[in-house]
């Protein structure tokens, strides 16, 4: 079957191992008036299976497997939502990352569960979330398990530059917000390195400068979303430190993702990576 277009693609492993995921995609969808796609992506194990196992398999039982998943996923998001929300199944073979990356060419965006792995397994199997959310072509959300007690219209926190850049990540901001009817936290972290620090830590032009890039950079905004409450928060702090501590108490952290270099593979940056995995809410990252 084919993806609706247009709608919110939810990574799928099996009933009641993506739950949260779900009830965050239903939810977007609803507000957005848009359909789920419901996505298995059906990979090379790790390791791999032993020769007798290979022999006795094809890839039609896979993907067989594979459907049988998405079937059992689909009930449980017809016990979510009623069954009233539109949604299609989608079964493909190959890795995470660029199987989403290519069916998000037409997608709202990529909600995928967020998983507590150890070191060892994220060296041995890498993370889904990062590949995904390192390739997509839409904004990717890592879903934490506390969704099903997220506020309807609780606090979203947004991180950004001192001139309140990346604009695309603002307006993404504003408009979740407005969606949602949240609150803004609009937050920007900065600390320099040793003895340079030192200098400037308690310059409060420096708070004032970004202070004043980024309510300009807000200004049009406003205008554009005028039921948003807004506010900036400039924070003398490493960045990974200052967003965490930002987004405590937020239902969604959001964050932007540059494409990087042509010629080199794309990767998310560190601190995305960081707040993946630490932050204590949902994060999304949005593609530059």
């Amino acid at each position: 079957m084919e993806p609706l277009a247009q709608s919110v693609l939810v990574g799928v492993t099996g009933r009641d191992e993506n739950t949260d995921a779900l009830r965050f995609a239903a939810r977007q969808a609803q507000r957005l008036g848009r359909g789920v796609t419901l996505v298995h992506a059906v990979h090379q194990m790790l390791p791999p299976p032993p020769p007798s196992a290979m022999m006795a398999t094809s890839s039609s039982s896979w993907s067989d497997v594979g459907s049988a998943i998405v079937r059992e996923v689909r009930e449980e998001l017809d016990e979510i939502t009623g069954g009233d929300l539109p949604a299609a199944s989608v079964v493909r073979h190959g890795a995470p990352g660029p199987v989403f990356a290519e069916l998000s060419k037409d997608a709202e965006l990529v909600a995928l569960q967020h998983r507590d792995l150890s070191r060892l397994h994220r060296i041995v199997t890498g993370s889904t979330v990062v590949s995904v959310a390192a390739h997509a072509h839409c904004p990717v959300v890592s879903v934490q398990p506390t969704e099903a007690q997220v506020s309807p219209t609780g606090a979203i926190t947004v991180g950004v530059h001192g001139d309140g850049g990346p604009p695309q990540v603002l307006e993404t901001a504003f408009a979740q917000a407005e969606t949602r009817g949240s609150s803004l936290r609009v937050v920007h972290a900065w600390r320099m390195e040793g003895a340079y620090d030192d200098i400037i830590a308690d310059d409060a032009q420096w708070v004032a400068q970004a202070e004043a890039g980024i309510t300009t950079a807000m200004a049009d905004l406003r205008t554009k979303y005028p039921g948003v409450a807004a506010q900036v928060d400039v924070r003398h702090a490493w960045s990974a430190d200052g967003l965490a501590r930002a987004a405590q108490g937020s239902d969604l952290l959001i964050l932007g993702r540059h494409s990087g270099m042509p010629v080199a593979p794309a990767r998310l940056g560190h601190l995305a990576r960081a707040m993946i995995a630490h932050a204590g809410c949902s994060v999304m990252v949005v593609p530059l």
